[in-house]
């Protein structure tokens, strides 16, 4: 029975072949496999209407895209100048100097920001002073005078800049509590030390901008790019 199936297929896979063979399909009279499906013609609709038409250009075809392309995109690819403001814009000028005031103020007005539309925010900066002894001529005429604030139990650190070689005693807020102490300095015998201011109490000056519009924006950056002692940046919270 095995030998039978055997036989079977292999009578099939030549009958097979032979049926791809056109020659030899056809000496035997076996029909031959078509290439075409003319059924498939039939069922087409109106083909006489088809037409075969070009593609456009790429330049023309991406113009199409771009007069398509939806209201959203177009918006979204719109400059920061034409885009919506949302008020939270935010520059500041300073610390500015008295003779730099006026100028800055200007250029917020030429920026178009209506007046009240800043603020002018000032902070008092106190002086600073101290009790110094010195310059010494020498360093060991500072070392004895070291030795004996010592043996009198004061603090004292050596001075720099135009103070140096010398001898720092304190430094203070005010000229006020300066002298106080150095009145308490010679009741225990300090002779030789004297009040030094080593910084001028002064007013610091800023300008803040909230709200500026993108046109007020554009332009006081561009006053700042024109003129580099007067710097706008983003305002510190």
């Amino acid at each position: 029975m095995l030998r039978g199936l055997v036989i079977a297929l292999l009578i099939a896979n030549l009958v097979f072949w032979a049926w791809k063979q056109p020659s030899i399909a056809q000496a035997l009279g076996l029909p031959q496999p078509q290439d075409r499906e003319p059924e498939r013609l039939l069922r087409q609709i109106r083909p006489d209407t088809i037409r075969l038409v070009p593609l456009p250009p790429a330049e023309t075809a991406s113009s199409a895209a771009a007069a398509s392309a939806p209201a959203s995109a177009v918006a979204a690819s719109a400059t920061p100048e034409n885009a919506p403001f949302d008020g939270q814009a935010c520059l500041e000028a300073g610390p500015l100097s008295p003779a730099q005031i006026p100028p800055a103020t200007k250029a917020l007005q030429q920026a178009g920001v209506a007046p009240g539309g800043w603020a002018e925010i000032r902070r008092d900066i106190p002086g600073r002073w101290a009790i110094a002894m010195g310059r010494f001529e020498t360093r060991e005429q500072l070392q004895r005078k070291l030795s004996e604030l010592q043996r009198l139990q004061l603090k004292t650190t050596e001075a720099t800049g135009e103070l140096a070689p010398g001898l720092i005693l304190g430094e203070f807020s005010s000229s006020q509590a300066a002298q106080e102490r150095l009145g308490q300095l010679k009741d225990r015998g300090v002779r030789t030390a004297r009040v030094v201011s080593l910084a001028e109490g002064r007013v610091e000056v800023r300008l803040r901008a909230d709200q500026l519009s993108p046109t007020a924006l554009s332009k006081l950056r561009a006053t700042a790019a024109a003129d580099a002692a007067l710097r706008w940046r983003a305002c510190e919270e």
